[in-house]
């Protein structure tokens, strides 16, 4: 017997009712829990990724590094005992005119560029590396990945300083310079990213160094003199020293960081020198200001130092 045609009209509208329901539900599903969220920021991304632990060796140009896992995130008041380290010799963008132009800070990339971009972008043709603006993204997820605790840099121009201090904050605080003059605007600086939940700077009144605890000086036989150029050098070279004591911990670390010259085998040899002499006479304050407290200061020296370990560098026979 056949249906009625209201009845044959009432179960067509209900199926194709049925199906748009079910249609709307997948795609509330799809736009809902199986949308990418790549326009998540690198710190949102990275977040609950622990540190790791980086030895380093700075001996030439190219970083080295020896990674562990560390368990857990430590405290403050342990530490100095699992300190995390990480040095990177930024290189310059020797094509760009930096005197004149800036790039945007993007701290929210659309897209996390642990991959090759699909757009192909030519090649510096004097140092081979890819524009700044296309390597300052990757080298943040990078920092921002292994959490160091202490960060130095090299070859940083005061742009990209600038940059990075704006993408790393507030995370990182930070402390650099140019070399070329004391203004402190122009040149490569070598500076310092610290952990700002975990560090603060000492000044010399404390046993730390300088009057808000940290010092420039230039690898010269004037090292107060800014721009000086030092002994065989091709170019003028600086080092940053911070003087840093965790949170809720009575010790204090000496941070130095440093590029040597690669060209000038005595200027690398007198530039280790210097800088011991510095590190000796920053101990020497520091245990005069914590005498018997039993908290030893700790000196670190981290930087790029252009030159095979058998260097008078890497050994000076004498202050």
């Amino acid at each position: 017997m056949a249906r009625p045609p209201a009845i044959r009209l009432g179960f067509f509208v209900f199926f194709n009712l049925l199906i748009s329901i079910c249609s709307l539900l997948t795609l509330f599903y799809s736009l809902t829990i199986c949308a990418p969220r790549e326009c998540y920021s690198i710190q949102d991304r990275l977040a609950h990724l622990h540190p790791k632990l980086v030895a380093i060796a700075g001996a030439g140009s190219a970083d080295q590094t020896l990674q562990s896992p560390i368990a857990s995130s430590p405290s403050s008041a342990s530490m100095l005992k699992h300190l995390t380290l990480m040095t990177w010799n930024v290189r310059y963008d020797g094509k760009a005119q930096y005197q004149n132009r800036t790039w945007p800070v993007q701290t929210s990339p659309e897209q996390l560029p642990f991959s090759r971009p699909n757009k192909t972008y030519p090649q510096n043709e004097t140092f081979g590396e890819y524009p700044w603006a296309l390597r300052r993204i990757p080298l943040v997820s990078t920092i921002l990945l292994h959490h160091p605790s202490i960060l130095t840099l090299q070859e940083v121009l005061p742009n990209q300083l600038q940059e990075l201090k704006a993408l790393l904050a507030p995370t990182y605080s930070a402390i650099g310079a140019g070399r070329n003059d004391a203004s402190g605007t122009r040149g490569e600086a070598v500076p310092v990213f610290y952990r700002s939940d975990l560090f603060e700077l000492v000044p010399s009144d404390q046993g730390g160094v300088g009057p808000t605890g940290f010092e420039h000086f230039w690898l010269s036989p004037t090292p107060d003199q800014a721009g000086s150029v030092g002994w065989d050098a091709s170019q003028t070279r600086m080092c940053t020293h911070l003087a840093l004591r965790a949170f809720g911990s009575g010790q204090i670390i000496h941070l130095f960081s440093t590029h040597f010259d690669d060209q000038g085998q005595l200027a690398r040899a007198e530039s280790a020198k210097l800088i011991r002499r510095r590190a000796n006479d920053a101990l020497a304050s520091t245990l005069h200001h914590q005498a018997g407290s039993g908290e030893d200061p700790l000196v670190i020296l981290m930087g790029d130092f252009n030159s095979p370990r058998e260097e008078l560098a890497w050994r000076p026979p004498s202050l």
